[in-house]
């Protein structure tokens, strides 16, 4: 993602898979251990001086771990610094010393951290696997719930509990081609019931507000108390006779996927 950065007053836009790993400075400070490789194929270029190690004079190092906190990035103890904030993308190798381990990013960057290298390698794999194949890295894990939309209705809404969701983070739910509890075996029943899904992120959860495909059918109204051969009345009494009537409920369980 493109973070911004502000240094002493002025912002500059960097991707944050630029920076190995942050930590925290003197009064809150953003300090930041960059890959010079891939600043130098940025227009930020000027961010980073002679050395690696940049202190970011503006935004804070709290601020920074809050912007990128659904991203690739997590957060390992360290002796002398209480935490630094690990782009896991970017590790190459772990070596395990004594109750600590060794992060290495290239030939020339590394970091010690205070943990396990077992609990190191489960968080970094946790923010690089993509489940189901797929290239490119990333944090992308499919989940399955099964919703009870309740009785008889055309729309409605619910809940998906999700502790890692975040008000800013990208959300996609939809339904899911699987066989539903309570109305048999087979997968056609979600051919048959075809759901428009709308979802919006809050903290711990999603909110879904879904509603049936609609079909509209027409219907013929009496008239005087009677059907009518519409073929013997004036074309504006046959219109005022003909009303769209939405169809398409459903009811009880669906399963989604998010």
């Amino acid at each position: 993602m493109i973070q911004d950065i502000n240094i002493s007053g002025t912002d500059y836009y960097i991707s944050t898979d630029a920076v190995l790993y942050a930590y925290e400075g003197v009064a809150g400070a953003l300090v930041v251990v960059a890959d010079k490789t891939l600043m130098n194929h940025t227009a930020a270029i000027e961010m980073i001086p002679a050395s690696p190690n940049y202190t970011v004079n503006g935004t804070t190092y709290a601020a920074f771990k809050a912007a990128t906190s659904a991203g690739q990035y997590d957060d390992f103890t360290h002796a002398t610094l209480t935490e630094v904030y690990v782009n896991c993308q970017h590790v190459k190798r772990i070596i395990e010393q004594g109750t600590d381990t060794l992060i290495y990013f290239n030939n020339t960057t590394s970091v010690t951290v205070s943990e396990l290298v077992g609990a190191v390698k489960t968080k970094i794999n946790a923010k690089v696997n993509v489940t189901g194949g797929g290239g490119g890295g990333g944090g992308l894990v499919v989940t399955t719930v099964e919703v009870d939309l309740g009785a008889i209705s055309s729309r409605g809404a619910f809940d998906i509990a999700d502790s890692a969701c975040l008000t800013t983070s990208e959300v996609n739910v939809w339904q899911g081609y699987l066989p539903l509890t309570g109305k048999g075996t087979r997968e056609d029943e979600n051919e048959m019931d075809r759901l428009i899904i709308y979802a919006k992120p809050t903290t711990g959860r999603i909110n879904v507000r879904w509603e049936v495909n609609p079909i509209f059918l027409a219907e013929k109204l009496g008239y005087d108390s009677y059907t009518r051969n519409l073929s013997s009345l004036p074309v504006s009494e046959v219109l005022s006779m003909i009303s769209n009537k939405r169809r398409g409920l459903v009811k009880g369980n669906f399963k989604f996927k998010y």
